[in-house]
């Protein structure tokens, strides 16, 4: 009688512990599980790129901060420094 109670105690804790190793991996798998592109979109005044839902949208161009839509949209050609 004393071999089930022990066989039992000795089942049960198997069960646990396998079960408290499946939620682990299960946790793992979701944690590394690839994540979707974001759609990005250029800053009109800087040129930074940024995660669409981030951008702040004014008069038809996409800016990456308030700042810089308050300022307004500047050519390609002083984002990259050249001087006209």
């Amino acid at each position: 009688m004393k071999y089930l109670v022990v066989l039992a105690v000795v089942a049960i804790a198997f069960w646990i512990w396998n079960s408290n190793r499946k939620d682990a991996l299960r946790e793992r798998r979701a944690a590394q599980a690839p994540r979707v592109p974001q759609a990005t979109v250029r800053c009109a005044h800087c040129g930074v790129h940024v995660v669409r839902q981030e951008g702040v949208q004014h008069e038809g161009h996409w800016f990456c901060s308030k700042d810089h839509a308050r300022k307004g949209a500047r050519s390609p050609a002083e984002h990259s420094g050249a001087s006209s």
